[in-house]
């Protein structure tokens, strides 16, 4: 132990300094360890500050010492709320391809933790939530009565599993140590039984539901249902994307529309398929070609990057919202199919070997 002397802008004070030589065989496990280890103490901490040296020798002789710096990073690795670890995790996560998630799963991820896991494990550090915590929180989950919400709870559930398993694997510090030992996501959840199966129009009940959907929409009826197009890749195309006119005309699925929040409002932006083997190529049927012409002479500008649907008042692209809309009014005119999704419309393709 030494007394030193150190100066704070006018004022001089003084200060005890303890140090002692790093073991030897530290270097071998953590080689970026300085020569000698320094604290320093208060003058009238000298008590202290021989205690604090005396435990280090004795754990030095004993070959228990591990180097303050170390212990140090521990103790900030065990104090890493889940609330900042999970928001890092959504904000700055990669998928195994390396691409980045895209702004919709982030938004939907950013729900998720919002209504259902920081509530839960928000103010507690990652390394203290156990496997009984997590099963607790499952059993919790808002379920109201036919199964609704099991869906949702998979999803979630999935999101916490995926950060953990993160924390589990992922070093955090140049010694190779990660975040937790052990996941406390330990069970597998298992797919939600399907409600009722999907309901299928029959090739009259799709057409009436055509002629019941406003002009601007019909098309989105056969390009998802004929075509088996998503919601989101319907409402992205462009002109370019329709070759009319070849030998076999042929529709190029490349985009996606997707909706992204952007301040205090969702808006509507041209993004990527929901996978890479979504991008393909259809052909068109035949009969399609007049509804597509038809379509495309009274609401598509001759831009070839013009967007096919458009919103009437705002000339932007299209919410889904505003399509299901359109369509719930228009299945009433179906009684068979009440209650039939836009979504659903998949399923004619294959159906009626489309």
């Amino acid at each position: 132990m030494i007394q030193k002397t150190g100066k704070r802008g006018e004022r001089t004070y003084r200060y005890i300094e303890c140090s002692y030589l790093t073991p030897l065989w530290a270097f071998a496990k953590w080689p970026n360890l300085p020569k000698r280890q320094y604290k320093t103490f208060r003058l009238e901490q000298e008590y202290d500050a021989g205690a604090w040296l005396d435990a280090a020798i004795q754990s030095i002789e004993n070959n228990t010492w591990i180097p303050p710096q170390i212990v140090k990073s521990r103790e900030r690795i065990h104090s890493i709320s889940f609330s900042e670890y999970a928001t890092n995790y959504v904000e700055n996560h990669h998928k195994r391809n390396g691409e980045p998630l895209q702004e919709t799963t982030k938004n939907k991820y950013r729900e998720y933790l919002r209504l259902y896991l920081l509530p839960a494990f928000g103010d507690k550090a990652m390394s203290a939530v156990t496997s009984d915590d997590v099963q607790h929180w499952y059993d919790a989950f808002p379920i109201r009565k036919g199964g609704h919400g099991a869906s949702a709870r998979k999803h979630v559930y999935e999101l916490l599993s995926g950060i953990f398993a993160q924390a589990r694997t992922k070093p955090i510090n140049g010694n190779g140590e990660t975040l937790i030992k052990i996941n406390p996501c330990s069970f597998t959840v298992a797919r939600p039984q399907r409600k009722k199966e999907p309901l299928i129009a029959e090739p009259k009940e799709l057409d009436a539901i055509y002629n019941a959907m406003p002009q601007w929409l019909q098309l989105s009826v056969y390009l998802c249902g004929v075509m088996g197009l998503r919601e989101g890749e319907c409402l992205g195309l462009q002109r370019k994307d329709f070759e009319l006119d070849a030998e076999t005309p042929m529709l190029h699925i490349e985009r996606s529309a997707k909706e992204v929040v952007k301040g205090n409002h969702r808006i509507v932006v041209l993004g990527t398929t929901k996978t890479q083997t979504s991008v393909r190529d259809s052909d068109i049927p035949d009969f399609l070609l007049e509804h597509i012409k038809k379509h495309f002479d009274a609401f598509v500008e001759d831009d070839s990057d013009s967007p096919v649907f458009t919103a009437p008042r705002t000339g932007g692209l299209v919410k889904q919202q505003t399509v299901r809309n359109a369509w719930y009014r228009a299945i009433k005119n179906v009684p068979r199919l009440a209650g039939m999704r836009f979504y659903d419309l998949k399923a004619y393709r294959t159906e009626q070997g489309c």
